[in-house]
């Protein structure tokens, strides 16, 4: 309620970054609520795409058994995007334990205050993403959201079918071993063997899990693949990446312990994985991220996430800089790039990488709104600097926000708006 009212309340806004000793006064014509209040009234009401049913949701939410409460980051409010509109879904949650808002992926941590200039304390309106707990995955125009992310406790989803390559061992005499069980470790996901395909019923982002009567090595090397010799014979593991293969995927990260636990033996590294991903998430000592990452990538060297594990581990460290800075150089690596606000790297530096460079001319898509706004944010102290301010225009031509004022809820690419409101 409170934010609806402020909507109709606001003319005059400051919002105080946290951290820094600018204050940034933003000036609205008193016409303005009133003139968009007509203009909402107006607007039809929105539908979810025919790929999602309305009740997916609420149908998502049961079928997932979590614990509450869950407070879910959903995409920038303005998208065009009716995942975009807390209040529209909100209709469609019969689950008082879980509530929508419009914020960034809520790791690493950003906070941002916004009040009334001169107002009391209490009319304010605060956006700080340590409130949320889990983060709407789902597609927007041709990308997924969050197009950025660090990692989680658990990704669960609406059921999706993916496939897998049935993998063989060659034994030491030769011998093609065939499996002669898989079993899904998450109690969410369902798996079966078809020949050359394992087909899994997913619901959870987990390893699927092949059983041998005799040990040996892969028939054929495959990314995601790896092999443990057990008491009775071998086990293969495969661990499914991001993003999923099915077309309109719809689901949550979870940064809080919400889902079910595994029920079934899991293979050596998955334990090894979960207290790392919780390492991160939690903020604990570098020093244990470290060691957790290096027992992870000797036990399972063909992780899918080893990679993008490499750049988070290091964070709030003295070596983040480099690492975030080596892989954003070879190309433009998108989960990690909004990472660019938490380092102390340079513009100079920064300008000239791939997904700077990669950018062009024409109208910004979701990447490329995502890749400029995250830039605009990390230097948003440099006020004159003309590619930062011409970044900035080009977010804002997505939005409402270059046309009409609807509201307060900021997630970074709403910062461009700001900062250029704020400078001129």
């Amino acid at each position: 309620m409170r934010r609806a009212a402020l909507v109709v309340l606001w003319c005059i806004v400051a919002a105080v970054i946290v951290g820094e000793a600018r204050t940034l006064k933003l000036e609205f014509a008193a016409s303005l609520p009133w003139t968009n209040l007509k203009r909402l009234r107006k607007r039809p009401r929105p539908k979810i795409a025919n790929h999602y049913r309305e009740q997916i949701l609420d149908d998502s939410l049961a079928e997932w058994k979590l614990d509450g409460p869950l407070y879910v980051a959903l995409p920038p409010m303005y998208s065009d995007t009716e995942m975009g509109n807390a209040g529209f879904l909100s209709a469609f949650v019969n689950n008082g334990d879980v509530l929508l808002y419009n914020e960034p992926y809520p790791q690493p941590r950003l906070t941002i205050d916004e009040h009334m200039e001169g107002a009391p304390p209490d009319i304010a309106y605060h956006f700080d993403n340590r409130a949320t707990n889990a983060a709407l995955f789902t597609r927007i125009g041709g990308s997924m959201w969050p197009l950025g992310y660090t990692t989680w406790y658990d990704v669960v989803f609406a059921m999706t079918y993916a496939d897998a390559t049935t993998p063989r061992l060659i034994a030491s005499d030769g011998t093609l071993v065939e499996p002669t069980a898989v079993r899904a470790i998450h109690p969410l996901n369902k798996v079966d063997i078809f020949g050359d395909v394992t087909r899994m019923e997913m619901r959870h982002l987990s390893p699927i899990v092949w059983t041998f009567p005799r040990e040996g090595r892969l028939q054929r090397p495959l990314p995601g693949y790896v092999v443990e010799s057990v008491a009775d014979g071998a086990e293969v593991s495969y661990m499914p990446t991001l993003p999923l293969p099915h077309g309109h995927p719809f689901g949550m990260m979870l940064l809080a312990p919400r889902a079910a636990p595994t029920t079934t033996p899991a293979p050596r590294w998955w334990p090894v994985d979960e207290r790392f991903r919780r390492a991160v998430v939690d903020a604990h000592p570098v020093e244990e991220r470290r060691a957790l990452l290096k027992e992870l990538a000797h036990e399972f060297p063909m992780h899918p996430f080893l990679d993008h594990y490499r750049v988070i581990a290091e964070l709030g460290s003295d070596r983040f800089d480099a690492v975030w800075l080596d892989q954003q150089r070879e190309q433009c690596v998108l989960p990690t790039w909004y990472l660019v606000a938490w380092t102390k790297l340079g513009w100079s530096e920064v300008r000239t990488l791939p997904c700077i460079r990669d950018l062009g001319s024409s109208r910004l898509d979701e990447r490329g709104e995502y890749i400029a706004s995250a830039v605009v944010l990390a230097f948003r102290a440099l006020r004159d600097d003309p590619l930062l301010e011409k970044l900035a225009e080009r977010v804002v031509d997505r939005s409402y926000l270059n046309r009409d004022f609807r509201g307060f809820n900021y997630p970074p690419s709403n910062f461009a708006w700001l900062w250029l409101k704020a400078r001129r």
